[in-house]
C-alpha cells in the first residue's frame, strides 16, 4: 500500500527519472551535484552502482527489482535490507530469512549513528514508511536529508509530503508539495490506518516499541508482526519471540522451528505446545536429526550442509562481528 501522488507530481517525478546510471539518477533525485556525488561516494565503480540501484529500484517502488539485484549474497548490511524488506512487501520475510546472509538486526532496521554513512543515513527510513510507522519515517527522512550533501533533494521532500499526508497534516504537506512546484490535488492517505493512534517517547534505536505501538493500532498489520517476530529471532531473544508470537496469525516455518528450541529448554513439550506453535510434524523429526547430529559432535561444515538453512543453525552458530 502506498499513498499516492497527484499526476502532476508524478509527471514532474517521471521526468527526473532518465538517467545513463543508477548514480546520475539518485544523484538527480537527491540534489546532488557530480561533484558533491564524487566527494561523498568517491569515483563510479560496481559495488557502489549496485548500491544506488537498490537505492533507486526501492524508491520507484520496484521491489521485483530490487528483490533480482539483491538476489545474490554480497554478504552486505544494506544488501540483506533491501533484501528482507523486498520479501516482506511480496509476504514472505518469514520463510526467506534463514536463505540469506543476515547481520543479525542490522539486515530488518539499518543503524543510526555517527558512525554510519550518509548513504545509509538515507536508505534507513524506507523501512519504516512501509511499515506504517510514520514517525520513525519522518525522522529518518530529515536526518538523510541533513546529512545528503546537499542538505535537500526531491526524494526527502516528496517523502516528507507523503508522510504528512498520511497524518492527515495538509497544510504541513502542502508546503512540502509547493517546493516541488506541485498542486495538492486529490489524495489517498492508505497509510492512515496503519499508524499508531498515540505516540510515546523512545530511542531512534529501539525498534520493537514503534513494531508494538504498530500491531496494537492494528493487529492486522502482517508485515509489522512478521518484523516483529523476525527481529526477536535475529537477535536470539526466543523469550520475546514466545511473547509476540500469536497462534494462527501467520505460519512459517522459521517460526516451528524457533518453537522447537523454546520447547526443548523449557521443558514444555506436550501436545498442547504442539498445537500452540503449529508445529509440523516434518519439522519436528528434523529438528530431532539436528540435536542428535550436534550432540554426537558432527562438524560444522557437515553441519552447515545439512541444516545451513535452519534457524536452528544459526541460533547456535551466527556470531556478531561488531567490526
Amino acid at each position: 500500500m502506498r499513498v499516492f501522488i497527484s499526476l502532476a507530481i508524478a509527471a514532474l517525478l517521471a521526468s527526473c527519472a532518465p538517467a545513463t546510471s543508477y548514480r546520475d539518477a539518485y544523484f538527480r533525485s537527491s540534489d546532488i551535484s557530480e561533484e558533491q556525488g564524487v566527494a561523498a561516494f568517491g569515483e563510479p565503480d560496481e559495488y557502489t552502482e549496485w548500491l544506488f540501484s537498490l537505492a533507486v529500484e526501492a524508491d520507484r517502488g520496484n521491489w521485483e527489482k530490487v528483490a533480482e539485484l539483491t538476489a545474490s549474497d554480497r554478504k552486505s548490511e544494506i544488501g540483506t535490507y533491501y533484501h528482507n524488506l523486498a520479501n516482506a512487501m511480496h509476504g514472505c520475510l518469514a520463510d526467506s530469512l534463514m536463505h540469506y546472509y543476515q547481520p543479525f538486526e542490522r539486515g530488518l532496521f539499518l543503524p543510526m549513528g555517527e558512525k554510519e554513512s550518509r548513504f545509509v543515513m538515507a536508505q534507513a527510513g524506507e523501512v519504516w514508511w512501509q511499515l506504517g510507522e510514520l514517525t520513525m519515517a519522518e525522522h529518518h527522512t530529515i536526518l538523510g536529508m541533513i546529512f545528503s550533501p546537499s542538505q535537500s533533494g526531491e526524494r526527502y521532500i516528496r517523502r516528507l509530503a507523503e508522510i504528512n499526508l498520511a497524518k492527515g497534516d495538509t497544510r504541513a504537506a502542502e508546503k512540502y508539495i509547493r517546493l516541488l512546484d506541485g498542486p495538492v490535488g486529490d489524495y489517498w492517505r492508505s497509510r492512515a490506518p496503519l499508524a499508531p493512534k498515540t505516540d510515546v517517547l523512545h530511542s531512534a534505536t529501539d525498534v520493537r516499541t514503534p513494531l508494538l505501538m504498530l500491531l496494537e493500532a492494528n493487529p492486522a498489520n502482517l508485515m509489522a508482526y512478521e518484523y516483529l517476530l523476525c527481529y526477536d529471532l535475529l537477535t536470539k531473544d526466543i523469550a520475546a519471540f514466545v511473547r509476540d508470537f500469536v497462534p494462527g496469525k501467520k505460519s512459517s516455518r522459521l517460526f516451528e522451528e524457533a518453537a522447537l528450541i523454546y520447547m526443548a529448554s523449557s521443558g514444555n513439550t506436550g501436545e498442547e505446545w504442539i498445537d500452540h506453535f503449529s508445529v509440523n510434524y516434518d519439522t519436528y523429526l528434523e529438528f530431532t536429526s539436528f540435536s542428535e547430529a550436534f550432540d554426537r559432535g558432527e562438524t560444522l561444515d557437515n553441519l552447515q550442509k545439512s541444516f545451513g538453512d535452519s534457524y536452528w543453525f544459526y541460533y547456535k552458530f551466527a556470531q556478531r562481528n561488531e567490526k
